[in-house]
């Protein structure tokens, strides 16, 4: 009875793996009911933006909110809704640093060839360039002082600190009479300075991961030989300068982009150039299909009359929310 019950076990572990495997296995096969389900819901989602888009109100829209609205720039006949600051924002980014992002693996690629050792070097000059090209050479000022301030508030292995910092440099803004805005304006206008504000905003998450995990890890080193006593300044300088997240998002831990900085490159064949090429078009694609809705679905600029609002049907509401849910 006992020496048969190992195998009892192991033939009860193989049939619970199975069962878990058929669960996944059914997931991914398409039947009535699945076809049906998604059938429904596309249709909804479309019938509901439809109505949106074709929802008289747009029409006093237009005739009330001339400032909201700008010819398109790709020879449409429908206006483009330009109330949205944040898709502008990123538009202007986008559009102003693309040859960046395009360079950048390239680059990277051949550093980390030729001399590996040099790859967060790259990585904090060359996003230190691009933010001085693109934001002005004050705002890398200002990015430098808060990598600068994170990295010295690490050296004193208190948590609590690092908080603290993150909470002083946030809050300042609501304490010095001094007027960003009003500086960089005239000098590189205003969506450098709100692109600049978010990526402010995105390196203080940065800061505060890298000094906290640095903590961390040099706690758990029972060797006290072997712990440092500075964080490593070109890695966490690379990893807060990163370019393809500096503003764009989304954060990233400090270990994590440490792991994906060290893993070996897979090697340049024409199935991983296809899936490189392959996810340029779906941002490209995703970028048009942005454009487009702030043509046809004037959700932002509908959001700021909830008088309006209120009169919608509720199709059209309902587009509304959806459209908003996708252009925030």
């Amino acid at each position: 009875m006992r020496a048969g019950l190992p195998a009892t076990a192991a033939m009860d572990k193989e049939r619970d793996v199975s069962a878990k495997r058929e669960p996944d296995c059914r997931r991914w096969r398409w039947d009535l009911e699945k076809v049906i389900y998604w059938t429904v819901s596309f249709a909804s989602v479309g019938y509901a933006m439809w109505r949106f888009a074709v929802n008289e109100r747009n029409a006093e829209l237009l005739r009330e909110m001339r400032h909201g609205f700008a010819p398109s720039p790709y020879g449409l006949r429908k206006q483009q809704d330009v109330t949205n600051w944040g898709w502008r924002t990123t538009k202007f980014v986008v559009l102003e640093a693309w040859k960046w992002y395009l360079l950048h693996p390239v680059l990277a690629r051949a550093t980390a060839h030729f001399v590996p050792s040099l790859l967060p070097v790259f990585y904090a000059t060359y996003s230190s360039v691009f933010v001085a090209r693109i934001f002005g050479w004050e705002v890398l000022v200002l990015f430098l002082g808060q990598h600068a301030a994170f990295y010295a508030v690490s050296r004193l292995r208190r948590p609590a600190l690092c908080y603290v910092v993150a909470f002083v440099i946030h809050f300042q803004k609501f304490v010095l009479p001094y007027d960003a805005v009003g500086y960089m304006y005239p000098r590189y206008g205003l969506m450098p300075y709100r692109a600049a504000f978010v990526a402010f905003h995105w390196n203080l998450m940065r800061g505060i991961s890298f000094s906290l995990e640095f903590i961390r890890s040099q706690r758990a080193e029972p060797d006290e030989n072997r712990r440092q006593k500075w964080p490593p300044y070109w890695k966490t300088l690379a990893y807060a300068f990163y370019l393809p997240t500096i503003y764009m998002g989304p954060p990233q831990n400090y270990d994590d982009f440490l792991v994906q900085m060290n893993k070996p490159r897979p090697r340049c064949t024409p199935l991983e150039v296809a899936t490189c090429a392959g996810r340029i078009l779906r941002s490209g694609a995703h970028f048009l299909l942005m454009e487009l809705m702030s043509h046809y679905l004037y959700s932002a600029a509908m959001s700021k009359w909830p008088m309006v609002v209120a009169t919608l049907d509720l199709p059209s509401l309902l587009g509304l929310a959806l459209a908003l849910l996708f252009n925030s």
